[in-house]
């Protein structure tokens, strides 16, 4: 019988690893027109790769935004097979590094400094539900984990604790420099993703979506 593997990816989380990899390991900016699907058959290699669950939040800043939007509308139309769990993106209150004030305004009222410091909620509650669902409904015999979170490391314990028929193995994937010891110390398995298997993994520059209109990588991101 095959392996059968659903991979689970904390989005926001290893799109910081992305930023790290572009920034300080000169990975091309195309890299965050990712692939996901194409990436994750790299990853399980001879498993059989049964589904790809993406955990991420809409960003509400207008730059960002419009480049989330263009690579998340594309990633839907080129690999609808993705399924896309989202959380909440929020701004925390924080207290003004001038005047003092606590506040989770984006502009300080009294100063009119920038304060507000994003946040994104939810996202490891919902992989915790979902790795742990599948689990106790037999739906996978490995999973694969994309994520630096040691948030994460409890459901990970608990499906090592469930008293399954057929044991889960529960493996975790880190880019370059980004490793956690504690998720390595729960995990059956952990590897690194190398930085060819991201650049092989880009969304074409142009995906064609159903009514013959493109959707195109944004200008920032191209090589």
């Amino acid at each position: 019988m095959k392996n059968r593997t659903i991979v689970y990816i904390d989005g926001f989380n290893f799109y910081f690893g992305l930023k790290e990899a572009v920034k300080q390991r000169n990975a091309p900016h195309s890299i965050y027109w990712l692939d996901y699907w194409k990436l994750a058959e790299k990853i399980v290699k001879d498993r059989e790769l049964i589904a790809v669950k993406l955990f991420t939040a809409r960003v509400k800043s207008q730059g960002k935004s419009e480049r989330q939007n263009a690579w998340l509308n594309a990633l839907k139309v080129f690999r609808p097979n993705i399924e896309i769990i989202y959380g909440r993106y929020l701004y925390k209150e924080v207290t003004c590094g001038q005047c003092g004030t606590r506040t989770d305004s984006l502009i300080c009222s009294r100063c009119k400094s920038r304060t507000r410091i994003p946040e994104e909620k939810k996202s490891d509650v919902n992989i915790a539900v979902e790795m742990l669902t599948d689990a106790y409904e037999d739906k996978f015999d490995t999973a694969i984990l994309l994520t630096r979170d040691s948030d994460l490391v409890p459901p990970i314990n608990k499906i090592h604790s469930i008293p399954l028929s057929v044991p889960k193995k529960i493996g975790v994937g880190f880019l370059p420099g980004r490793l956690s010891k504690e998720l390595k110390s729960v995990a059956d398995f952990h590897f690194v993703i190398q930085h060819k298997n991201l650049e092989d993994s880009r969304l074409p520059y142009k995906v064609e979506k159903n009514n013959g209109e493109f959707l195109w990588i944004p200008e920032s991101w191209k090589d």
